[in-house]
């Protein structure tokens, strides 16, 4: 049996080796943590916003993130299923954008509306998505402690006003849960 694998898939393939390890995550809340609250209230599909590339609070965090090769970022938002995944990583910064691997909840048409309804709070969709990507570290940067499960609240930075009004203490407990190890 022959099998054709695209060019680009193989080298990631045989870079693995192997079945490793899940990696670390940081489950990052685009919404009242990158951007205001208000400003997710509005976006539907195909409507155009982004991130500042040139925001301070945006380059921190690829700076923190760059120091740690190991965390791919998962996105934790309802403006993946309202607006597409792909939408929300292309408003991202590059260095940023490269090391988002995926979301807590589906953003592409094949989405189907009786699985969201099954699934309406974000606090479900981490819940299951730890539980389903069974990460070795777990770090979550939230807007809002109700939307992180208890188990998971020790690991999690919560900015309530924003990443943008954050204190040095939480960059440095962001800095802190990303590099130690569990």
């Amino acid at each position: 049996m022959e099998y054709i694998v695209s060019s680009r898939v193989l080298p990631r393939i045989l870079s693995k080796g192997a079945p490793m390890a899940p990696r670390s995550i940081l489950y990052l809340t685009v919404e009242g943590v990158l951007i205001p609250r208000t400003a997710a209230s509005i976006p539907e599909r195909g409507a155009r916003w982004s991130l500042h590339d040139d925001s301070s609070h945006l380059r921190q965090l690829t700076e923190i993130l760059a120091e740690n090769a190991h965390i791919a970022v998962v996105l934790h938002s309802v403006l993946v299923p309202r607006v597409g995944f792909r939408t929300i990583v292309q408003t991202f910064p590059g260095q940023l954008r490269s090391r988002i691997v995926g979301a807590t909840v589906p953003g592409n048409r094949v989405i189907r509306k009786s699985r969201l309804d099954k699934h309406t709070n974000r606090y479900s969709w981490l819940s299951e998505d730890v539980s389903r990507r069974d990460p070795r570290q777990v770090t979550v940067l939230e807007g809002d402690a109700r939307c992180v499960p208890v188990p998971l609240r020790e690991r999690a930075v919560i900015v309530s006003a924003g990443l943008w009004a954050a204190s040095r203490a939480d960059w440095t407990r962001l800095r802190d849960l990303l590099t130690s190890s569990i």
